[in-house]
This record gives C-alpha cells, sequence and structure tokens, in this order.
C-alpha cells in the first residue's frame, strides 16, 4: 500500500469536498485521513502512469513567515523507503 502525505503550509486547511470528490474520480485512492495539518492519501499501489492529487486549500489563518509544505510518498509497510519529498509554497 502506497501512502502520499501532504503536510500543509500553516494557516490552511484542505476544502473537504474536493477530498471526498477524488474518492468518486480517481479508484486508485482508497481513502485518506486529515490530521491536523497532515493529509494522508492511502492507495493499494503506485501506478506506472502519474498520480497527481489535485485539491484546493483555505486560508484560515494569515501566519507571518510561512515555511514552505512538504510532500512525501511512502510504502506504508516499511515507510523508511520513502519515494519523494517534495516542499512547495502557495
Amino acid at each position: 500500500m502506497a501512502v502520499i502525505e501532504v503536510d500543509l503550509i500553516s494557516g490552511y486547511i484542505p476544502e473537504k469536498q474536493d477530498l471526498k470528490q477524488m474518492l468518486k474520480l480517481d479508484p486508485n485512492i482508497k481513502r485518506y485521513e486529515v490530521d491536523g495539518s497532515k493529509i494522508h492519501f492511502y492507495m493499494d499501489e503506485l501506478l506506472v502512469e502519474d498520480t497527481c492529487v489535485n485539491l484546493r486549500v483555505i486560508r484560515e489563518v494569515d501566519v507571518e513567515d510561512v515555511k514552505p509544505g512538504t510532500v512525501i510518498v511512502y510504502d506504508y509497510y516499511q515507510p523508511q523507503l520513502s519515494i519523494s519529498k517534495v516542499k512547495y509554497l502557495i
């Protein structure tokens, strides 16, 4: 099982309707969990094709000196086998 972990930028929250819609549109995404500023997307496997996770975020609080968020892809059963770690800004 593969996990895509998105650590949101401080002050932002996910648009919950987008998360629900993702489950309907992408059969590879089996479920998701929101834990504070992190969103975990669970997939049976990573496919050869590109896997895109598109979601809107809402600025809930203005934060000064915002640090980049991160996206990490890893194997659920062997999290030390991280595939990638990407930093991003909005």
